[in-house]
């Protein structure tokens, strides 16, 4: 899956990884959670609860490898986006590529 919007997402540092999620969540600064398809029962559910606690939108349809790539890191398993347009994109990147 292209993803290519999550890099420049990240060189703009409007994302977040794994536990630092929580204290933006808390805040009301992350615009998107994004769970790898797979990612731990535990993480998924650690993160989907606090996400619908705060009102925050999970997309878990995007494999660990899909993120890492196009982050350039290895093993990334849940990110916090933390601007809702960048929110929007990956959404529609998402989106469009299961139709």
């Amino acid at each position: 899956m292209n993803l290519s919007v999550l890099g420049l997402c990240y060189l703009a540092r409007k994302i977040v990884f794994s536990d630092d999620i929580l204290p933006h969540l808390k805040k009301n600064k992350v615009a998107l959670i994004l769970i790898a398809s797979d990612a731990s029962l535990n993480t998924t559910k650690k993160f989907t609860d606090k996400a619908n606690f705060y009102g925050c939108e999970v997309i878990n349809s995007v494999s660990s490898y899909d993120i890492s790539l196009n982050l350039g890191k290895a093993n990334i398993k849940v990110i916090g986006i933390l601007d809702r347009g960048f929110a929007k994109l990956i959404k529609k990147e998402v989106l469009d590529e299961k139709l």
